[in-house]
């Protein structure tokens, strides 16, 4: 079963003196947060947003009801997150909280390489992190040569590998 409810971000800090808040994106871009009507608080209250920009690659929001810096500053530090159904993805799309302990099995054998324990965002692509039963960790980049299928709903990761791709298992 898939989460409903992802992390988006956290509130960094107040901005201006309109009750604007200043979110570190946890999305693949700032633009995701901007995108949204809605983020959510921990304890599931929605928060509607007014308006929203990036800046510094960061999302800079102002909130429905929080219309002063003393007002913006009790959310300093709480953690925003976003329903997954408000997220249009393209086909085939997934979101990356969705791959963590994911199970990375190769194409042909069959043998279990590990789960995906975290990703690195490269500029050219992405890395997945994938911890080995051993407790080792072998880097697979997220590039079509190396990943043949992800299934999200079987938690299953397929991938074809080269020499030394591979060193734990």
């Amino acid at each position: 079963m898939l989460k409903k409810y992802l992390e988006a971000g956290k509130i960094v800090s107040t901005f201006g003196i309109h009750g604007e808040v200043n979110i570190l994106s946890y999305c693949s871009s700032p633009d995701v947060i901007c995108g949204l009507k809605f983020l959510y608080l921990h304890s599931g209250d929605r928060l509607t947003i007014e308006h929203s920009f990036v800046r510094k690659n960061n999302a800079v929001a102002k909130f429905e009801g929080i219309d002063t810096v003393e007002a913006a500053q009790k959310y300093r530090d709480k953690m925003l997150y976003l329903d997954r159904d408000d997220i249009a993805l393209p086909e085939n799309g997934y979101f990356y909280q969705d791959l963590l302990g994911i199970n990375v099995i190769d194409f042909d054998t069959g043998i279990k390489y590990g789960e995906i324990a975290d990703i690195t965002f490269t500029g050219a692509h992405d890395v997945y992190h994938v911890k080995s039963p051993s407790g080792g960790v072998n880097m697979i980049p997220a590039v079509s040569e190396f990943i043949i299928e992800t299934d999200i709903e079987k938690k299953i990761m397929k991938i074809k590998t080269i020499e030394g791709l591979i060193s734990e298992v």
